[in-house]
């Protein structure tokens, strides 16, 4: 029997060296990123199990980190509600793209806000996604194999340049190639049109022998909610110095946006950077409209 305040976790996997630590549990108004350390096990109070396993946990937010004989980790944030059984069946993937995070299959809380505490159970299957931001240097390789004159003008970033005390529209590249000032291979690329998006997933795809694609809505809002009902990726509380966002002093230094992964609060119980603040995301709004959206930032 469940006590009122419990409910129970299934780890269901066919692979019996798998190596799964639990973590503590996460409070919702922490205000402190929070990834799982196995080692060190006296902060973090980690509990090892092997293969499958079920337990009774108090309700609240979790963290699971599954280990293969590889080495390999994977991050699951799990939400255990009282008296309910929240079952995961789990496969270690066989390969994990480079820069990439893998997101389990399940259910998240989406639509969550300061007015809609309770949000929606929403669904969906696993998924890869980069770990951070695209940069401009990533993107500019893509660029370079465009040959065509008129896809190349549809492709190159379109962005507004303070230029002789007014602003004006310009090309990202040049026609050497050359990146115009003040941006730099290392910023989050930023400008590009849905076509130029679209064609740089072909391209990844032919280069690493995956299908590569824009998230979905909800992909992208998982990766940063985590499983729970947190506002930010790091908790319920607004911290403005945690993130690239308008109320923090750093945008003044970084007025155009900062290279990936430059705020480490700004990241997600999954392991992604940057989906609170920094650039907007371009996302496909779902599978069966194309219709796109830009989020977050």
């Amino acid at each position: 029997l469940l006590s009122i305040n419990c409910g129970e976790l299934v780890f269901k996997t066919s692979d019996s060296e798998l190596e799964v630590f639990l973590s503590k549990q996460i409070g919702r108004d922490d205000a402190v990123s929070f990834a799982v350390d196995k080692d060190n096990k006296n902060e973090s109070e980690l509990i090892l199990k092997r293969g499958s396993f079920n337990m009774n946990l108090r309700q609240g937010e979790y963290s699971l980190l599954v280990t293969d004989k590889k080495g390999r980790n994977i991050t699951i944030p799990i939400l255990i509600n009282a008296g309910e059984t929240s079952e995961i069946d789990f496969e270690f993937p066989t390969h994990i793209p480079d820069n990439c995070i893998y997101i389990h299959k399940g259910y998240y809380y989406s639509n969550i806000s300061h007015h809609a505490a309770h949000g929606r159970h929403s669904y969906t299957d696993s998924y890869f996604l980069l770990d951070r931001e695209l940069t401009i240097g990533e993107y500019l390789e893509f660029f370079k194999t465009v040959k065509e004159e008129k896809l190349r003008q549809l492709y190159n970033p379109d962005l507004l340049f303070h230029i002789d005390g007014k602003f004006q529209l310009r090309k990202l590249f040049g026609d050497d190639y050359k990146i115009l000032p003040p941006y730099n291979e290392n910023m989050p690329v930023v400008g590009i049109s849905v076509e130029g998006a679209n064609a740089f997933c072909r391209y990844m795809s032919e280069k690493i022998g995956m299908k590569c694609r824009l998230p979905y809505f909800v992909e992208l809002e998982k990766a940063a909610r985590g499983t729970g009902r947190r506002l930010y990726v790091w908790g319920n509380r607004f911290k403005s110095d945690y993130a690239l966002l308008a109320g923090n002093a750093a945008v003044k230094e970084y007025p155009n946006g900062a290279p990936p992964k430059t705020f480490p609060h700004d990241y997600s119980l999954f392991g992604a950077y940057d989906l609170t603040g920094n650039v907007r995301e371009l996302v496909q709004l779902n599978r069966n409209l194309d219709y796109y959206v830009l989020y977050g930032g």
